[in-house]
């Protein structure tokens, strides 16, 4: 491991075997939804995590009028509620609920330290980088919560949770402590313009792959036998 958290990994490519990271938000989909997700990551890779991005929503709220205490109880109440649906996904599936990891976890790890100050550094000090960062939020903005105004406070304030979900964009590997990994997410961040103002330390990772997920299969998957997913070791 290098000193700002990294490991070593080969390029990779999206396909059977492997890592799959699926990232679940607050503003995504229910429960049926999910099982389908998750019934497709499963039958594509070997390992699958759940990566809950539930806190940095309490900026959204914010931006949308709820108070600071209001909108991070409002975000850790719906995230224990998509926890609980995430862990059902997974019982259906025969997998365990370990494979879910909680947002906390993931902040707290230094791999994502080391990357959200990077990101912060950028927003501070390039104003390219931090105005491409801006009308994203717009965008997220007005895609998570309908109707809103998207107004420039509203903007500035939902922005820290762009942020804050970046990191895991960047190096959702390195931050899980596996070699490479392919990020699955039915709204993803977009990252174009993003990258392309970005500076050069603000780049995904060897190793990092992304997928969209349009829309999820109709049918419920068949139960995957615990065999055949390799559990991921929660202590990285």
């Amino acid at each position: 491991m290098t000193p700002d958290g990294q490991i070593p990994r080969p390029r990779t490519s999206v396909g059977r075997g492997g890592h799959a990271l699926l990232a679940l938000g607050l503003f995504d989909h229910a429960e049926e939804d999910l099982l389908g997700y998750a019934g497709w990551a499963a039958g594509n890779f070997t390992a699958v995590q759940v990566v809950l991005v539930d806190l940095p929503a309490a900026h959204t709220y914010r931006a949308v009028g709820y108070k600071t205490h209001r909108a991070l109880h409002k975000a850790r109440s719906e995230g224990k509620r998509l926890q609980a649906r995430a862990r059902r996904a997974l019982a259906v599936l025969g997998l365990p609920g370990s494979l879910v990891v909680p947002w906390a976890e993931v902040a707290a790890r230094y791999r994502y330290q080391v990357l959200f100050d990077q990101v912060r550094h950028a927003y501070d000090s390039s104003l390219v980088f931090r105005a491409a960062c801006l009308r994203a939020t717009a965008t997220m903005l007005a895609d998570r919560v309908p109707g809103a105004l998207c107004s420039r406070g509203q903007v500035q304030i939902a922005v820290h949770s762009l942020l804050a979900e970046l990191p895991l964009a960047l190096d959702g590997a390195g931050i899980l402590g596996v070699p490479e990994s392919t990020r699955c997410q039915p709204r993803p961040l977009e990252l174009t313009e993003l990258l392309a103002a970005a500076p050069p330390e603000l780049c995904p990772r060897p190793g990092q792959l992304a997928l969209t997920l349009r829309s999820a299969p109709a049918q419920r998957p068949n139960t995957v036998s615990g065999s055949q997913l390799t559990e991921i070791s929660q202590s990285q």
